[in-house]
């Protein structure tokens, strides 16, 4: 399984993005193997739509899960239709922080099954 959390920067040191869709990378992290992989999301400055076609970069990526502070409508309809878990990370902390988070079960499923 594979979770994706958005970031400001390249590595798990770097702090989590508040903007899923503007987020300059998403880290995808290997939840079997704990291997990374940072994105450059490619849509981060263009004017609109971005979070959907984010969302579609994640599925080919095989994401299963994303963990963030926040997602617009349009992501929210794309997340769900590829049937992408969403785990909401409240304040602000290391990419690293927000999966201890994640693993100790604190984070509260937004969407998918509950």
């Amino acid at each position: 399984m594979q979770i994706a959390i958005p970031a400001s920067g390249q590595t798990i040191n770097d702090p989590v993005d508040t903007r899923f869709g503007r987020a300059p990378y998403v880290i995808i992290v290997n939840q079997e193997s704990g291997a990374t992989t940072t994105l450059s999301n490619p849509y981060a400055a263009e004017s609109g739509g971005v979070g959907p076609r984010l969302v579609q970069l994640l599925v080919q990526n095989q994401v299963t899960q994303l963990i963030a502070p926040r997602i617009g409508g349009n992501a929210e309809n794309a997340l769900v239709a590829a049937g992408i878990e969403v785990f909401l990370f409240e304040g602000s902390g290391s990419v690293s922080s927000a999966l201890e988070q994640f693993k100790a079960g604190k984070l509260v499923l937004m969407i998918g099954k509950q």
